[in-house]
């Protein structure tokens, strides 16, 4: 069995050592930052609605689910249970521009759009 080495703390001046890149103490800080962040983030897209995910939206993603049940994009037989607008239109409701994604891809997709300022 190999053990990971302990290495100084990644915050500058930090004299802990840690088997990690940060210490406890400064894991919980970066932890409640980033949930800060992503609460701040999700406070400034609005509501479903206001994105156009509306009522008439859950009828087109429900037939799109049923038609596509898989993940468009997975190399394995993974279940679809997001609906994405390729062009990132949410208006944009025709066929060829929705894709049945499972959750990761759909999460790889909107990596890059996360926490941007």
């Amino acid at each position: 069995m190999t053990y990971k080495s302990m290495r100084a703390c990644s915050i500058p001046g930090c004299p802990a050592i840690t088997y990690g890149s940060y210490c406890k103490k400064h894991q919980a800080e970066k932890e409640l930052k980033q949930k800060h962040e992503e609460k701040e983030y999700n406070q400034a897209r609005g509501s479903s609605h206001k994105r156009g995910y509306g009522h008439q939206w859950q009828k087109i993603r429900q037939i799109k689910l049923n038609s596509n049940p898989l993940c468009e994009r997975c190399e394995q037989d993974v279940p679809a249970v997001l609906v994405h607008h390729r062009d990132r239109d949410s208006y944009n409701n025709i066929d060829y521009n929705l894709e049945s994604l499972c959750n990761d891809c759909h999460e790889q997709e909107h990596k890059s759009e996360r926490f941007r300022g």
